[in-house]
C-alpha cells in the first residue's frame, strides 16, 4: 500500500481535529511488516504529532477505540510514555476518511537504540516500567464495547498458546516445500539465502514446539490487557530514562508472560545473561509465578520459529521485492542464529 498522503487529505484531516493547518513530514513507518499501516510526523502550532492510518482491512474499528480508552486509562494511571491520541471536533478519537480510520497523537520523545547503549539503567528502567504496567493493567475495566479484546480475569490460559498452536499445525511438509520454491523468486541475494536457510531447518522444530504449547495449554496465568508486541524499536529512550512507548496496536487480553518473552528476545536473542538480569528486574516490581516463567520460555521459541515462516510466507505473496520492513535482513539473520540453538 502507497504511503501518500494528499494536501487535500491532510486539509480534511486538520479540520477534523480542530487545527488550522499542518506542515507534513515525511512517512516514517509502517508498523515493521506489511500491515499498511502508515505513520507521518506532522508539525501543528510548534508542536510534533503522529498521524496514523489504520488500513481498510485491520483491526475492527470498536478493538481501535477501546484500545484508545485503554491508553488514556494508562496514561491517567501514570504511565505518560503513552501517546493518547486526540479527540476530532466530532468526539472520537477516530477519523473516518476515504474508506480508512485515522488518528492524531503527540509525537513521543526519545530513540530506540537499547542496542547501541545496552546499559544496564535503561533495562532496569525498561523493565519496572512493564512490570508496574501490568499490575496497572489487572484491574482494568473495559467497555461493553471493547470487552472481548480487553478483559482482565485472575486465572485463565493464553490465547497466544493456542494461536500458536494452530499456526504450527497449518505448516505441513508439502506446504513448507511449496512456498520455499516461491521464495527462489525473491530478487533481493541476501535475503532470499536467510529465507531458504531458515525453510530448510524449521521443519525439524515443528514437533519440539508443537509439544511444548500442547503442555502450556494447561497453565493457568493471570491474563490482562498486554501489548504483545512490545520490542526493541518500540521503546523509546531520552539517555538512561524510557521516555516513550510506541505501536500498542497488538495490544489485547493475554499473559504478561507474552511481553516479556518479546521484548527480551528482542533485546537479547543471544544472551541468556541479559535475560536474567532482565527478569530480576522485572520481579522486584512484580512477582512471576512458575508457571509464567515457563510460558515466558515456551512463548520465546514459538516465536523464533513462527517469525521466519511468517516472513516467507509473506516474502512468497509478493511480486516484487519493495516495500520491504526496514532491518528485516538483520531480524533473519537473528532467526537464523536461534534456530540453530533451539
Amino acid at each position: 500500500m502507497s504511503l501518500q498522503l494528499t494536501s487535500k487529505q491532510l486539509a480534511t484531516i486538520c479540520d477534523a481535529f480542530g487545527f488550522a493547518d499542518a506542515k507534513l513530514g515525511e512517512p516514517v513507518g509502517v508498523s515493521g511488516g506489511f500491515s499498511g499501516a502508515g505513520v507521518w510526523k506532522i508539525e501543528i502550532d510548534a508542536r510534533n504529532y503522529a498521524l496514523r492510518r489504520w488500513p481498510a482491512e485491520s483491526l475492527p474499528r470498536p478493538r481501535i477505540l477501546g484500545l484508545h480508552r485503554l491508553l488514556k486509562w494508562w496514561h491517567s494511571c501514570g504511565f505518560p510514555e503513552f501517546a493518547v491520541p486526540c479527540s476530532t471536533i466530532y468526539g472520537s478519537t477516530l477519523l473516518h476518511l476515504d474508506g480508512e480510520e485515522w488518528q492524531l497523537e503527540p509525537w513521543m520523545p526519545g530513540v530506540a537504540d537499547f542496542h547501541d547503549v545496552p546499559t544496564d539503567e535503561r533495562l532496569r528502567a525498561a523493565c519496572t516500567w512493564l512490570a508496574r504496567l501490568h499490575l496497572v493493567s489487572a484491574s482494568y475495566q473495559p467497555d461493553e464495547a471493547s470487552r472481548e479484546w480487553f478483559f482482565a480475569v485472575s486465572q485463565g490460559g493464553s490465547p497466544n498458546v493456542g494461536e500458536r498452536l494452530e499456526l504450527i499445525r497449518a505448516w505441513n511438509a508439502s506446504r513448507v516445500h511449496k512456498t520455499a520454491a516461491r521464495l527462489e523468486l525473491v530478487r533481493n541475494d541476501s535475503i532470499r539465502e536467510l529465507l531458504l536457510r531458515i525453510f530448510a531447518v524449521v521443519p525439524q522444530h515443528f514437533q519440539n514446539v508443537g509439544e511444548e504449547l500442547r503442555g502450556a495449554m494447561a497453565f493457568r496465568v493471570p491474563l490482562f490487557p498486554c501489548l504483545r508486541d512490545l520490542w526493541h524499536d518500540h521503546l523509546l529512550f531520552t539517555g538512561e530514562r524510557l521516555t516513550g512507548v510506541v505501536d500498542p496496536s497488538a495490544c489485547r487480553t493475554e499473559s504478561p508472560a507474552a511481553d516479556l518473552s518479546r521484548l527480551l528476545g528482542s533485546l537479547f536473542p543471544m544472551e541468556k545473561t541479559g535475560w536474567d538480569r532482565a527478569l530480576e528486574h522485572y520481579a522486584a516490581v512484580r512477582q512471576l509465578t512458575f508457571e509464567e516463567r515457563q510460558l515466558i520460555e515456551v512463548l520465546d521459541r514459538s516465536q523464533v520459529v513462527l517469525s521466519g515462516l511468517y516472513w516467507g510466507d509473506r516474502l512468497a505473496e509478493m511480486r516484487e521485492d519493495c516495500g520491504l520492513p526496514d532491518g528485516l535482513q538483520q531480524r533473519l539473520q537473528v532467526v537464523v542464529e536461534r534456530l540453530g540453538r533451539l
